[in-house]
């Protein structure tokens, strides 16, 4: 099935009709939040240097600078259903997501 035709110039053309609503783009970043708040919870570094390494290092936006837009519930939520979905308890939402202090000022 294609979901796209790639016209010979421009850009492709999305059938938006066969959108499922079955992925949430959110959760590859989401799981970098966490991954980063888990990171700080184990005095590795803080919030801050997480963003920043993924700024120098991959030149994309931070995952805690990418969550300031989404509340907390949101966010464990999502991560809850990856960790109900997989059985894997890795993804399930630590302290600093579930808390809000994630949220800068």
């Amino acid at each position: 099935m294609l979901y796209y035709t790639w016209p010979e110039k421009g850009r492709p053309v999305i059938d938006e009709s066969l959108y499922t609503g079955k992925y949430n783009p959110d959760i590859p970043n989401f799981i970098q939040a966490n991954e980063a708040c888990k990171l700080l919870e184990e005095g590795v570094c803080s919030l801050e240097e997480c963003d920043t390494a993924m700024e120098l290092g991959y030149n994309m936006e931070g995952p805690i600078h990418y969550i300031q837009r989404f509340e907390p519930q949101q966010i464990a939520d999502a991560l809850n259903a990856v960790a109900d979905h997989f059985g894997k308890e890795i993804f399930r939402p630590v302290a600093t997501i579930t808390t809000g202090a994630y949220k800068r000022g």
